[in-house]
């Protein structure tokens, strides 16, 4: 399994949810597989580090259990009730005078920013998308954020909210702790940026939420065109 590759590294919750996509789950119904997880790592470096054997079927059925818990939260059926007053609450949060999308496109080891900003009554302001040197998705959406807040900085743009469909960014913000150690540079400066803007909010929304900034930033990656893009220029490449 991956995730006995590196020896003594610790694997994030978020971390582990954000590889399915399903990372605004329940977190408390995923608490057990925590130790889970943590006792395999344990078992994996006992054996690299110290050469201690241990049982086979102690570790599979452990790693059964793992495998059982995650995929009964992955596969069950999100509440209704619950998404439905979670959609509310998003709506209430992209409420600053300015809300700005930002997403990224990352792949074959080139990544794009997609950038939008509205006003709260959803009229574009503009849009901009902008080629990055990082290789790494997490990375890619960090400097995609740190590219918004940059352009509200210099526009004097202050009361912002900042949505993006990245949950574990956002977690990291909020709690002004980097998810991962790869991305510790960029967070960061993100940070630093942020605080230059004491009232403004980094939201998380879906992707659903996100797909003008989404398919702005795949339209570029694909087309090699970065730049500022208007209200006009804009719609037909969002339509795609």
């Amino acid at each position: 399994m991956s995730i006995l590759c590196r020896p003594m590294e610790a694997i994030p919750l978020l971390a582990v949810l954000a590889t399915t996509g399903r990372t605004n789950c329940n977190v408390p119904r995923v608490s057990l597989t925590v130790s889970d997880v943590l006792f395999v790592t344990r078992t994996w470096n006992q054996a690299f580090h110290e050469h201690v054997r241990p049982s086979f079927f102690i570790i599979f059925n452990r790693i059964k259990s793992l495998v059982a818990e995650l995929n009964s939260v992955f596969t069950s059926p999100l509440d209704s009730s619950i998404d439905q007053s979670s959609q509310h609450a998003r709506l209430e949060v992209l409420q600053g005078e300015f809300v700005v999308f930002a997403d990224a496109a990352c792949k074959d080891l080139r990544s794009v920013a997609g950038i939008i900003v509205t006003k709260a009554n959803s009229e574009v302001v503009e849009a901009f998308s902008a080629q990055l040197q990082v290789v790494i998705p997490l990375e890619a959406e960090a400097w995609a954020l740190l590219h918004a807040v940059h352009r509200c900085l210099s526009q004097g743009w202050h009361n912002v909210t900042f949505a993006v469909d990245c949950q574990l960014l956002v977690w990291g913000i909020k709690a002004r702790k980097t998810p991962n150690w790869r991305v510790a540079g960029v967070f960061a400066r993100l940070l630093d940026a942020l605080d230059c803007i004491p009232s403004a909010s980094v939201v998380w929304i879906p992707r659903s939420g996100n797909e003008k900034a989404h398919k702005l930033a795949k339209w570029s990656f694909n087309s090699y065109q970065f730049g500022f893009f208007n209200a006009e220029e804009l719609a037909p490449l969002v339509a795609i």
